[in-house]
């Protein structure tokens, strides 16, 4: 990614989770946006990478195109940016909706990459409950009497009653 577009992600991928706002928000800098969409991208096919690419830049004109306000994104607040993400996420369009979703997910993907976010959002916590069962019930020998009916496939040309 060029620095510019870094400099970019780093503002939009933060509309996502605001510093200060509900439910996950890190610190200002605490989650590296740019690296996690650049790590998406240099792993990408090209097609992807362009999506990526194309999603960047079209969350940067949106205050043109949803608003009429000649402005671009990075240069709102942080609250009109979560809420032009926001409305772009709910667009009538499907292929806008869908490549702002890439943002979220390279924001999410951000956010998890840091150990003291993810154990900020409790994430892991269900995963580890259920590695101490899987433990216990490999131990117990409970696995041994469980038994599932295994049920034929139909034959080709008959049909299931």
């Amino acid at each position: 990614m060029m620095a510019f577009e870094r400099r970019w992600a780093e503002s939009i991928l933060e509309g996502f989770a605001p510093p200060g706002g509900p439910g996950l928000s890190p610190r200002t800098g605490e989650a590296r946006y740019a690296d996690a969409m650049e790590r998406m991208i240099s792993g990408a096919t090209r097609t992807a990478a362009l999506g990526f690419r194309l999603a960047l830049w079209l969350a940067v004109v949106a205050p043109v195109l949803l608003w009429g306000r000649l402005t671009f994104t990075p240069r709102l607040a942080i609250g009109e940016r979560a809420r032009m993400l926001a409305e772009l996420l709910r667009h009538k369009s499907f292929l806008v909706r869908e490549l702002v979703l890439l943002l979220k997910i390279a924001a999410a993907f951000a956010l998890f990459a840091r150990p003291e976010l993810r154990a900020a959002s409790n994430y892991d916590r269900g995963a580890h409950v259920a590695t101490e069962t899987a433990e216990q019930i490999e131990e117990s020998g409970e696995r041994k009497r469980v038994h599932l009916a295994v049920v034929p496939a139909p034959e080709r040309g008959r049909e299931v009653a």
